[in-house]
């Protein structure tokens, strides 16, 4: 069999008295010491109160001497600010600059048509007379038609051509002799060679 357990003795609560317990001792010197510091701690604090209060009274003091009374004369004479003046000035909206009317279109500037060309001159009369030996071109120096010679030359020769190259090909028609000589020049001949002959005259066309 198992030994019963030992007899329970209960133990006292921590704090507190119990009668055949020997009291606990109490330490003094905390609370000393807690004492002394609350009233250094308070002790400062009200120095410190008092020295702001006093500062404060102190410039207090010198505020109310450095006003000065403000006589009504000075008043009077302080400038006055006109209402008008601080009253908001209405913006000048500049005036738009006037546009220029629009030039009216321009009438188009005709072309100048420069003039028609001159005719050509008009060419010169033929001759009705021949006064010299030579070769005259028939239309321009001298007219179709008949002719007749005066005779004055001391020999006649005429000649009709159709070319001026001078070869006998070229010629259409001629005469030799003395006296008077009576010739017919067409307009298809190009030209009439004359010597000797003396003054020819047109007696026809």
């Amino acid at each position: 069999m198992a030994a019963p357990p030992p007899p329970y003795s209960p133990q006292p609560p921590q704090g507190r008295y119990y009668p055949g317990l020997p009291p606990k001792k109490k330490n003094t010197n905390v609370i000393v010491l807690a004492v002394v510091g609350a009233f250094i701690v308070l002790c400062g604090f009200g120095a410190c109160v008092g020295a702001v209060i006093s500062e404060v009274d102190e410039e207090k003091a010198s505020a109310t001497r450095s006003v000065e009374l403000v006589t009504p004369t000075e008043i009077s004479a302080q400038p006055t600010v006109s209402v008008s003046a601080l009253a908001p000035q209405p913006e000048v909206v500049p005036e738009p600059a006037p546009v220029p009317a629009p030039e009216p279109p321009r009438a188009p500037v005709p072309t100048p048509v420069p003039p028609p060309p001159a005719p050509p001159p008009a060419p010169a009369a033929a001759d009705t007379t021949i006064t010299r030996d030579g070769t005259y071109l028939v239309g321009s120096d001298i007219r179709p038609g008949t002719w007749r010679s005066d005779g004055t030359g001391s020999f006649c020769y005429w000649e009709r051509m159709s070319s001026l190259t001078g070869g006998i090909d070229s010629i259409i028609d001629n005469g030799l002799g003395e006296g008077q000589q009576l010739v017919t020049i067409l307009d298809s001949d190009m030209a009439f060679e004359t010597q000797g002959c003396g003054k020819w005259t047109l007696i026809g066309e």
